[in-house]
């Protein structure tokens, strides 16, 4: 028969045996309802005839059935009255590979591999108390119906038998008893199956105790194979402790699996930690909630789980809040991390977000997990969509790192200027499709030599300021985009795809706060605000460094592409009192002739290697640094440009003259003056900016985009002989 004498637990070792995996069974042999569990289905009715049996093990955290068959090996067919267990370590060889490896797993994992064979024995979750565990949460977890097993745990060579407790062995916990004692006593009984008796206070072998107390000695019968200890030798001799935690029938169980596909933050605090899987908790009455997270694989990586109240977000983006539970952190990696919460809808609310992640700064990905959920009362559980991500690297150079969008005024302390030069830093550009949440994050890539006072930051604003129509995209209805979204990219990448020169004051901008190594902002937009421009930058001009940007959105973008800065080059200069003639435009005898400090502006030169039929021209200025002189004369500082033939005299002087303009614009009022589709031929060019009176000084920004390849520089290119 299988359970001859009825199921005792005894059970003892064979030369193929592991100690840890002999010590598992014989616990297990105490609790009739697990074995039947294990041995319960309906295929073993006929075992004897059969000659096989299905054994049922929680591996990778589901229940599996083992087939087996009822021969054993002499040496573990001998050791063992109780077929069942030498039947269910058959099973465990076979799953593993052969006895063999049984031993080498379990010799060479101890305590874990002891803690993960439990978990597959009883589907219950394990809590690991390392050096001592509370006589509270002992009594607690052993009333509640949970096994709980310790043993003493010593390196090899150190192995030696202290007041009969064997190292290295597990000892299960059978009664915990300390109402109605005296003297605040506490007992603990245990079970020993090792044939090595405990010879401490209390032990069979220690008549002084028993009979100062004996009433306990005739109420406390020691019988085979058990033990009483008082609890403080119980935390003295035994330094790891677990708790195999087992759930009533009526509570409800949720089982998730999931994966760690690529790093993602590790610390609360991380600009990234929202990249980590999330899930939505949900509940109607008070309620206990036991969540258990458990790796898959073998190699074992610091895990780690935190649980927030969500205020109606189906997502969190950031996590400022405290949570409402998060488990202690353990001294080395756990095969499982467990919290217990009571949460009531009346303090905590009814809504929660559960975040899983990889404790560490150098995780095992891509890695698979499983959730377990535990609860008294109904309760809703789904994993929250995975949110899209884009990630650009981002190099800072000479050319491209331009600084901080304001800057200290050098000549009047305290005050704030716009700089001028902002403009060339890297510009990244994201189209929608739907109203979306973004999490933008900047983050610093740091060497060995970390540069000093270096911080990073951004900005996110509109590619037009509310002011200015959406030139490529249409009219936007309910939010989305126009029927004509399908050619959106094209457009994006030809007609709207411009530089970012300005933040005007009118314009919808977030930034991301200047940081040493990492930064975020989260926005909400919408297609309707067209689209949308991240410009990250360093803290001053002219550092360098790699950096990574990473958009996170709750919805698909359309299109998120950066601007190629070699075909969207800018020039920055100034109008200076020797460099400000005005335009050539007069009216006498109203205003004085300008045509003789025409020439006197500045000069960029343009040079076409080949014909084009849409050259962009923009000329900008920072309204800030503008704002007084336009609040005094507001036409005398309005924007124009002119776009010349490039021709010298017989002196090698350039010339300035109305009959070589090609193209020029109309003076404006605004901060930005553009001329679009220019035809040019393949020849070189002076684009001359003004404003509209001379005398006008201050910094502006060139800005030339085309449909061939061109030089814009502020130098004039070498004449030929």
């Amino acid at each position: 028969m299988m359970f001859p004498r009825g199921v005792t637990g005894n059970y003892s070792m064979g030369e193929l045996s592991s100690k840890w995996l002999v010590g598992a069974i014989s616990i297990i042999g105490s609790r009739p309802e697990l074995l039947e569990r294990i041995f319960g289905s309906e295929y073993n009715a006929n075992w004897q005839e059969t000659g096989c049996l299905v054994v049922q093990i929680f591996k990778d955290y589901c229940w599996q059935e083992i087939l087996v068959d009822t021969t054993l090996p002499g040496d573990i067919a001998a050791s063992n009255l109780e077929l069942w267990a030498g039947l269910l370590e058959k099973a465990f060889a076979k799953v593993m590979g052969g006895y063999e490896v049984v031993q080498e797993t379990f010799a060479r994992n101890g305590i874990k591999a002891f803690e993960k064979v439990m978990v597959e024995l009883t589907g219950g979750c394990v809590e690991s108390y390392d050096s001592r565990i509370e006589w509270s949460i002992l009594k607690k977890r052993f009333q509640s119906g949970a096994l709980v097993t310790c043993a003493l745990l010593l390196p090899a060579g150190e192995e030696e038998v202290s007041s009969g407790i064997l190292p290295n062995h597990p000892y299960s916990v059978l009664d915990v008893l300390d109402e109605g004692l005296p003297d605040s006593l506490r007992l603990v009984r245990l079970r020993n199956p090792w044939n090595s008796d405990w010879t401490g206070q209390f032990s069979s072998t220690d008549h002084t105790s028993w009979n100062k107390y004996t009433e306990l000695r005739d109420t406390l019968q020691q019988s085979d194979g058990t033990f009483w200890m008082p609890y403080k030798f119980f935390i003295q001799h035994f330094n790891h402790f677990s708790v195999n935690r087992l759930f009533p029938r009526d509570y409800y169980q949720y089982h998730l699996e999931g994966i760690w596909d690529e790093q993602k933050g590790y610390l609360v605090t991380d600009v990234e930690f929202c990249g980590n899987p999330q899930y939505r908790l949900s509940i109607t009455k008070p309620t206990t909630l036991f969540i258990s997270l458990c790796q898959l694989e073998k190699k074992m990586t610091d895990i780690n789980l935190i649980l927030f109240r969500s205020k109606g977000q189906s997502y969190l983006w950031e996590f400022t809040g405290e949570p409402i539970a998060q488990p202690v952190e353990q001294s080395e990696p756990q095969r499982e991390m467990n919290l217990e919460v009571v949460v009531n809808p009346e303090e905590h609310g009814t809504h929660f977000i559960l975040v899983v992640y990889q404790n560490t700064q150098k995780p095992d990905c891509p890695k698979p997990y499983c959730l377990r959920v535990f609860a008294n009362n109904p309760a809703n559980v789904e994993q929250a969509p995975k949110p899209f991500c884009y990630r650009f690297p981002v190099e800072f150079t000479k050319n491209n790192s331009a600084g901080k969008r304001q800057k200290q005024d050098p000549n009047k302390p305290g005050a704030i200027l716009d700089n001028t030069q902002w403009c060339r830093n890297p510009q990244i550009f994201l189209a929608l499709k739907k109203p979306s949440n973004l999490k933008i994050c900047l983050e610093r890539i740091v060497g060995r030599r970390k540069q000093a006072d270096v911080q990073i930051g951004g900005t996110v604003c509109r590619l037009f300021p509310s002011s200015q129509p959406d030139r490529g995209l249409g009219p936007v209805k309910k939010g989305r985009l126009p029927q004509q979204s399908s050619q959106v990219a094209d457009l994006l990448g030809e007609k709207i795809l411009r530089r970012k020169l300005q933040i005007l004051p009118n314009d919808w901008l977030k930034e991301a706060p200047y940081a040493d190594d990492a930064t975020s902002v989260t926005v909400n937009v919408s297609p309707a605000q067209g689209p949308i421009v991240i410009i990250p930058s360093l803290s001053e001009e002219g550092l360098v460094g790699n950096s990574q940007l990473t958009i996170y959105s709750d919805k698909e973008l359309h299109q998120a592409i950066r601007l190629p800065e070699q075909f969207h080059p800018t020039l920055c200069s100034e109008w200076t009192p020797d460099a400000a003639g005005g335009c050539h435009i007069y009216y006498a005898p109203y205003e004085p002739p300008k045509t003789a400090t025409w020439g006197k502006n500045p000069r960029m030169y343009l040079s076409m290697k080949g014909r084009s039929q849409q050259t962009c021209v923009t000329l900008a200025r920072c309204e800030r640094q503008w704002r007084q002189q336009i609040a005094k004369d507001a036409v005398g500082c309005m924007l124009g440009f002119y776009i010349m033939k490039l021709q010298h005299d017989a002196h090698r002087n350039e010339v300035t003259s109305r009959e070589l303009v090609v193209a020029e614009t109309t003076f404006c009022p605004s901060h930005e003056v553009t001329l679009e589709s220019v035809a040019l031929e393949a020849e070189n060019y002076v684009i001359m900016p003004c404003t509209y009176d001379p005398g006008k000084v201050g910094e502006y920004i060139l800005y030339v985009t085309s449909d061939t390849k061109f030089d814009l520089s502020d130098m004039p290119p070498e004449m030929d002989e």
